[in-house]
């Protein structure tokens, strides 16, 4: 048997995937940056991204990816990895690897976070969802359960809650009839029913996310929806945040690209229990965590 001394972490998301490949001993072999990933959402797409990006990883790495996936431990944290079937899928995208660990992204990210150890994590992003990593090995998971039934306040929900206010006013009923956004939205949604009916048909989170600038901007200018908006949803972070009962001792650490946005309005709620902005949250150090054994991925084999 070949030696296991390869290691390819993941990090899968609604917007784009990471992906690093490290040897065993740490050293750096690549890093690359490619399109989404969500167990969820569209698996197949995925998972074939994930399969693109070793394939790209390791022949800039001057290695054969065919013959390499028989040294090379697979970590994965993946957006969706919790919906009923991803195990199997995963496992089946990738048979070749001499170790597959599947867990979500939000795990990785908190254990990146902690460096595996007790502590809390908020990631705020195209989604949202917290973990709590308790003493006695107890994995508390709250939000997370995908667009658009959950993840309230992430940029998904931002940007379809934007949408949902413009049409109203559109229709001639909603709260606010004057807006920054509406100019915005209605060029990328387009002016006539039919435009608006086929931007909806298609979007995915990402798309929907990739809204949020509009809001923040607005809000930044004083606009009275965008501030709204921004003001809801920081209203559901620091009930989320809350609800993990962070303390001075077990820090709640902050992560993704929407969470500065929200970062002062919770901690005028949690105080000490929320760590400083210069603590970050690696999900591919999470996934390098669980790929030597220093934690336990979130999924067993099915």
């Amino acid at each position: 048997m070949s030696t296991i001394d390869l290691i390819l972490a993941v990090d899968g998301g609604g917007t784009k995937t990471r992906a690093a490949l490290t040897k065993a001993d740490g050293t750096p072999l690549g890093e690359l940056v490619g399109g989404p990933c969500n167990l969820f959402q569209d698996p197949a797409a995925g998972l074939a991204e994930i399969r693109v990006l070793w394939q790209r990883l390791a022949a800039a790495a001057g290695i054969d990816p065919e013959i390499a996936t028989a040294r090379t431990v697979l970590s994965a944290g993946l957006a969706g990895a919790n919906a009923p079937g991803s195990r199997a899928r995963f496992d089946a995208a990738f048979p070749d690897f001499a170790v597959r660990h599947l867990s979500t992204d939000g795990y990785t990210t908190l254990l990146g976070a902690t460096d595996g150890r007790p502590g809390g994590l908020l990631a705020i992003g195209t989604g949202v969802v917290g973990y709590r990593l308790h003493r006695d090995g107890r994995l508390q998971k709250l939000s997370g359960w995908g667009f658009p039934v959950g993840d309230r306040g992430s940029g998904a929900w931002l940007g379809w809650r934007a949408i949902g206010d413009w049409l109203e006013t559109r229709d001639g009923y909603g709260e606010r009839a004057e807006s920054l956004i509406w100019p915005k939205l209605e060029a990328t949604l387009g002016h006539t029913t039919g435009d608006i009916l086929g931007w909806l048909k298609i979007a995915r989170p990402a798309e929907f996310a990739s809204l949020v600038p509009l809001v923040i901007e607005a809000a930044e200018r004083g606009d009275a929806e965008g501030r709204a908006l921004l003001d809801e949803a920081a209203a559901h972070h620091c009930r989320l945040a809350a609800a993990m009962t962070p303390s001075a001792a077990e820090k709640l650490v902050l992560a993704g690209g929407l969470a500065p946005v929200f970062r002062q309005a919770l901690e005028q709620v949690l105080g000490d229990a929320l760590a400083g902005a210069g603590r970050t949250a690696s999900p591919l150090d999470g996934a390098r965590l669980i790929a030597l054994g220093r934690n336990p991925a979130e999924f067993q084999p099915s």
